[in-house]
C-alpha cells in the first residue's frame, strides 16, 4: 500500500476530490495506473464506487478496461505486485454498490494504457460490453450475477456479442483473455444474445468473425442464424470483411472462401496493404484482381 494514499485517508482528505481536467476520481486514477490495492483501500475507506469522470468513466469500467488493457507504445502499468487482482477489485466494487450498467458517455480521450485504435465508437458501452470485448467470461459472469444487462449495446448499436466476435478488433493493440474467443461467444449465445443484431454501421457479429478469420466462429454463428448476406454501410459482406476491406486489415482468404461457400456475396475488392500479390493467397478462389 502506498503511504501517500494512506496519509490522505488518515488525515481526513476528500476521497472523492476529482481531477480538474477530466474529473477523474482518485479511485479511477489509481485503477488506471494499475494500483488495485490503493483503489480497494479507497473503496473500503468510503470512496464513491459510482463516481464517474466527464466521459462517464467509473471505477467499474476502468477495472474491466485495465484487466486486458490495450497495448501501448509505452509499457503498460504493472499489476503483478498488487495485493489483489482486477477480478477481486471488480467483486468488491459490485459488493459496494457499483452500477453494473453504468455507461461511458463518449469515446474516452484516455485509454488506461494509451493507444486503443478501435474502428468502432465505444460511447454507450457498459462494463459487461467491455468485458465481452476482451472475451473476459469470468468478469461477465460476475457482472451478470450483479444485475448487468447483457443486451445493452453502445449508442451506435454495437452489442456485446458483436465485439466478442471481433467487431472493433485491432490485432496489434487489442487484447483478450487467452484462448477465449469461442468460449466468450458460446457464453453470450447461451444467455440469449441476438446473432442477427445489426448496428448503425450495418455490422453484425458475423462481420467480426470474418474479419478475425475465425472459421470455427463463422460456422458457429451461421449455424445459429447469422445472416451471410448482411451488407454493412460500406457495402461489405462478411466475405468482403474477411478479404481485407481496408488497408490495415490482414486478408483471410480461407475464411472468405468459406463464407462464399456458405452463400455470402463477394466483391473481390481487397483494399488491404497485403493485396499487392495474388501469390499471397496461395491459390484461394478469392485471389484478388
Amino acid at each position: 500500500m502506498r503511504t501517500g494514499a494512506r496519509a490522505l485517508v488518515e488525515s481526513g482528505g476528500n476521497l472523492d476530490q476529482v481531477a480538474g481536467g477530466d474529473g477523474s476520481s482518485p479511485m479511477v486514477i489509481a485503477i488506471a495506473n494499475g494500483h488495485y490495492t490503493v483503489a480497494k483501500y479507497l473503496l473500503d475507506a468510503g470512496a464513491d464506487p459510482n463516481l464517474a469522470n466527464v466521459d462517464g468513466l467509473a471505477p467499474i469500467y476502468a477495472t474491466i478496461n485495465m484487466r486486458f488493457a490495450p497495448v501501448s507504445w509505452a509499457p503498460n502499468p504493472r499489476t503483478d505486485q498488487e495485493e489483489i487482482d482486477a477480478v477481486q477489485l471488480l467483486a468488491a466494487l459490485l459488493d459496494a454498490g457499483a452500477d453494473p450498467n453504468a455507461r461511458v458517455a463518449r469515446r474516452l480521450w484516455f485509454s488506461p494504457t494509451s493507444h486503443n485504435r478501435l474502428w468502432i465508437n465505444p460511447a454507450g458501452a457498459t462494463p459487461f460490453w467491455r468485458a465481452a470485448q476482451a472475451s473476459d467470461v469470468e468478469s461477465m459472469r460476475l457482472l451478470l450475477a450483479a444485475g448487468a444487462d447483457p443486451d445493452l449495446a453502445t449508442f451506435d448499436g454495437t452489442t456485446p456479442l458483436m465485439v466478442s466476435a471481433g467487431i472493433g478488433w485491432r490485432g496489434n493493440f487489442s487484447q483478450t483473455a487467452p484462448d477465449s474467443w469461442m468460449t466468450a461467444v458460446h457464453f453470450l449465445m447461451e444467455i440469449g444474445a441476438d446473432v442477427t443484431a445489426v448496428d448503425t454501421n450495418g455490422y453484425t457479429a458475423l462481420h467480426g468473425a470474418a474479419a478475425l478469420g475465425n472459421d470455427e466462429m463463422v460456422e458457429f454463428l451461421v449455424a445459429r442464424g447469422a445472416a451471410v448476406d448482411a451488407i454493412n454501410e460500406a457495402g461489405n459482406s462478411p466475405a468482403d470483411m474477411a478479404f481485407g476491406p481496408s488497408r490495415c486489415f490482414i486478408p483471410k482468404p480461407d475464411t472468405a472462401d468459406l463464407l462464399v461457400g456458405l452463400g455470402s456475396s463477394f466483391q473481390n475488392n481487397c483494399r488491404s496493404d497485403q493485396c499487392v500479390d495474388g501469390k499471397f493467397f496461395g491459390g484461394a478462389v478469392t485471389t484478388p484482381r
